[in-house]
């Protein structure tokens, strides 16, 4: 739990400033959820365990994107 824990503390740090910037975000900072997926991801894995929870916030993060609605 505190291995997937620390994968989206390293995601929301080192990842996905780069990410937003480069999909058009237009600068390093803001998501279109709130709250965002890093802290929706550790949530969920709390809440529902590594499996379930890790499955959902990788559908979250498959959102975040664009051509999404």
């Amino acid at each position: 739990m505190k291995l997937l824990q620390a994968v989206w503390k390293i995601y929301r740090v080192g990842v996905f400033p780069f990410l937003h910037a480069f999909s058009g975000g237009g600068s390093l900072v803001g998501c279109r959820h709130d709250p965002s997926c890093s802290v929706y991801a550790v949530k969920v894995i709390e809440s529902n365990g590594w499996f379930r929870g890790l499955l959902m916030a990788t559908v979250r993060v498959l959102k975040c994107q664009p051509f999404s609605k």
